[in-house]
């Protein structure tokens, strides 16, 4: 089968009435602005630490350097990594409900990722892996199968999954059911569609329904095995005759077998094997190396890459991953993959680059899709703001506006916006991790912006503004809890629009979220909060949105603390206009 999907870059079409990407009934992640991909597999918890050297007799302990827990398994950490490359990715499979169930939608939120194909199984645990890192990467594991295998065919939102542009089949043998007739049904009915469907394995040896697994193979498009998966699955040891019989005995299309520090080797039908080289990197822990080598793979085949350049970008990230502890390791986004790559092999890169990341050096234009052009701007007038960005977060992160990864700021340049990436922790922040937008939700430059983009290019539609500051602030959250609006008990609120109101609570990157913060700023509000969430404030400076949420901070904590005491004394309107009136004349006072 042959498909290339070019890679989209619309978020979103227009604002705020109509965030729906064409010929699509579901809202495209606003953190991400490639493929959407459907990632149907185990969502494991790992926990991880390196170094072991053995583990110690009886109760004796030993100190480690490092001590992780992240979303993983061939489902979690091929879509932690899709999202950081930039992909919008949906969720498919079963976990707890538990708290390392919780901890799993929470990090999968933090990225982006949509997790609404997560079903729940009552009575059982989240399938979980604790993990002793030996010195040299290795990784013995202790494994709790848990809900996973309890995903059923049923549990799937067909008409969900059918939105996607590609699907990725992780572990398709640690879910039995998904092996059976149901489950081929349904990726035989994505698969009419013509769009790719791709495959990986979970255990290193599948010896469960070994028929049915080849029977699905059949249905697939790419099949991303190791050495030793493929081995198991057809009994041949050399890697290019195992790889051809399973083309000629199943009909899968594609195979991309990972040889670990020899790279990779690319078998198709009717064209001689490839070798892929590996990357040289420091390997600290090789866990996740497979589903980042997937995740690779997938991006660049459905950005339109060769097969050949789409595994080499597969190993470049495998390589990262590798280079740190855990499935979430290494990979920061695109962009940053690709320099890695370029070290090694800069024509490839370059390439590659061209292909996924068409911006370039030369002035930045996009057509708004009405034949008009988003006014240029020089690419050094565009490093330079995503340079000031970045330094402003850092400062932000300082003064504690936006605490870890929970928040997010953007500046509008006529009708560009640049705003932070998703997932950004302010204090690291640098230039790379500033992302470049149309108003209309064009990505030109950098990858995977903020979950809340829609939000933030609502306010820009909807008000004057220059720039918008989300907050999740311990007191803004507080009174959005129990406020519809924060009460007025000081005049300092004038400086905020004399209101600011609270709106019900949507999902985060919502249209319904945009569309509300958005009417309530086009009414006059300087900040608003979000309840069950947070705040924004917007200005006509980054300095002054700053400043607003800040201010708006600091009136809810006054007013919490004064809560405790009794209730607190507001302002009524006579107070406002006397106060207005009184700063006029200071004002005219002052000009004199």
């Amino acid at each position: 089968m042959a498909f290339l999907l070019r890679w989209k870059v619309t978020i979103v079409s227009t604002l705020p009435a109509s965030f729906v990407a064409a010929g699509h009934d579901r809202l495209p992640s606003a953190s991400a602005a490639g493929p959407r991909v459907a990632v149907l597999g185990p969502y494991i918890v790992d926990v991880l630490g390196r170094p072991v050297s053995e583990l110690p007799p009886g109760q004796g302990g030993i100190l480690l350097e490092e001590i992780r827990m992240t979303v993983a398994g061939t489902g979690g950490g091929a879509a932690v990594d899709l999202a950081k490359l930039g992909c919008a990715v949906d969720c498919y499979g079963a976990i707890g409900a538990d708290g390392l169930g919780a901890f799993l939608r929470s990090q999968l939120t933090s990225y982006g990722v949509d997790i609404c194909g997560l079903v729940e199984k009552d009575g059982l645990q989240t399938s979980s892996t604790m993990l002793p890192i030996r010195a040299n990467g290795e990784r013995p594991s202790m494994h709790v199968q848990g809900a996973t295998r309890a995903l059923r065919a049923d549990d799937l939102d067909v008409s969900a999954l059918a939105q996607a542009d590609a699907l990725l089949l992780g572990g398709p043998e640690a879910m039995p059911d998904i092996l059976g007739e149901k489950g081929a049904a349904v990726v035989d009915g994505f698969r009419e569609t013509g769009r790719p469907v791709f495959a990986d394995l979970l255990h290193s040896r599948p010896a469960e329904m070994q028929q049915e697994l080849l029977s699905m193979l059949g249905r697939v498009d790419w099949f991303m095995p190791n050495d030793e998966q493929l081995r198991a699955c057809t009994g041949i040891d050399d890697l290019a005759a195992a790889a051809a019989k399973l083309i000629a005995d199943t009909g899968v299309g594609t195979v991309a077998v990972t040889t670990g520090g020899d790279g990779a080797l690319l078998v198709r039908r009717g064209a001689p094997p490839v070798t892929v080289p590996a990357f040289a990197t420091r390997v600290v822990d090789t866990t996740g190396c497979g589903d980042s080598f997937n995740s690779g793979v997938i991006t660049a085949v459905l950005g339109g890459c060769s097969p050949e350049d789409s595994v080499l970008l597969g190993c470049a990230c495998g390589a990262l991953v590798a280079s740190g502890l855990g499935s979430d390791a290494g990979i920061v986004d695109l962009p940053t993959v690709l320099d890695f790559m370029g070290q090694e092999k800069p024509e490839a890169a370059t390439r590659i680059r061209a292909q996924l990341l068409p911006v370039d050096g030369s002035p930045v234009t996009q057509s708004d899709g009405g034949g008009a052009q988003v006014p240029g701007i020089t690419a050094p007038q565009l490093e330079e703001r995503r340079i000031r960005l970045a330094r402003r977060a850092r400062d932000i992160a300082k003064r504690g506006v936006v605490l870890a990864g929970a928040g997010n700021i953007s500046e509008r340049h006529e009708d560009l916006v640049f705003i932070t990436r998703g997932g950004l922790r302010f204090e690291s922040a640098e230039p790379e991790d500033i992302c470049v937008l149309t108003l209309r939700g064009e990505l030109l430059c950098g990858s995977r912006p903020s979950s809340e983009t829609l939000l933030h290019l609502g306010v820009y539609q909807c008000t004057e503004a220059l720039a918008v500051v989300h907050t999740h602030g311990r007191s803004t959250v507080a009174v959005g809890l129990v406020e519809d609006e924060l009460p007025v008990i000081h005049y300092n609120i004038l400086r905020l629009g004399g209101r600011v109101p609270t709106v019900p609570y949507f999902p985060f990157g919502s249209e319904e979220l945009a569309e509300s913060v958005g009417a309530s700023m086009a009414a006059g509000s300087r900040s608003v909060l979000l309840r069950n969430h947070g705040a924004v404030s917007c200005g006509s400076t980054l300095d002054e949105a700053i400043e607003f949420s800040e201010l708006t901070e600091w009136l809810c904590e006054v007013y919490l603390s004064a809560r405790v005491l009794g209730a607190p004394a507001r302002l009524n309107h006579g107070d406002l206009t006397e106060v207005r009136r009184r700063a006029a004349e200071y004002g005219n006072a002052a000009k004199a």
